[in-house]
């Protein structure tokens, strides 16, 4: 079983801990998409997953 242990005392932010989890465990890809795709309003739009480089960094 794997597990992931945060020690958020000032919070994290929910996009950049997603987009590490999936750096970290590709095979989740499918079921965020799905779990979000399952919460989302029509209305707001869709997920879409890009890579990209901020300051160098992937």
């Amino acid at each position: 079983m794997r597990r992931v242990h945060l020690d958020a005392v000032g919070g994290i932010a929910g996009d950049m801990f997603v987009a590490a989890m999936l750096d970290a465990l590709p095979d989740l890809r499918e079921r965020v998409l799905a779990d979000g795709a399952a919460v989302l309003p029509v209305e707001a739009g869709g997920i879409a997953f890009e890579e990209g480089e901020s300051l160098s960094m992937r």
